[in-house]
């Protein structure tokens, strides 16, 4: 799904990890936000089932020129080196982001 951020805050609900699936380094499952700004826009993660506030843990990749916030949401992630990632359980592909991610993105409602 594909997905445009506007001028105003805007929240991005997931509900469960595949309305974004982990699809790294295929391609097709993930969601592609556009526009997201950092100063004002979040992730909401809402009931998803297996979450563990504690080990939620994020990152951003650029894959084959493509930016993707990878989201693991028990603390199984791995970056095993050479493009290789293991243990995340979503994908969502950013494009025209502005601004620096924080954890303060990404909001859970549990």
């Amino acid at each position: 799904m594909s997905n445009d951020a506007n001028a105003d805050a805007d929240h991005f609900r997931f509900i469960t990890t595949g309305d974004s699936s982990f699809d790294v380094p295929l391609a097709g499952q993930r969601d592609q936000i556009h526009d997201f700004d950092a100063s004002e826009d979040a992730f909401v993660f809402d009931h998803i089932a297996e979450l563990d506030p504690a080990n939620l843990n994020w990152t951003k990749i650029n894959f084959g020129g493509t930016d993707i916030v990878l989201v693991d949401i028990d603390g199984g992630g791995a970056d095993l080196g050479g493009g290789t990632y293991v243990g995340y359980e979503m994908a969502i592909e950013m494009q025209d982001q502005t601004g620096t991610l924080t954890n303060a993105n990404f909001l859970l409602v549990v």
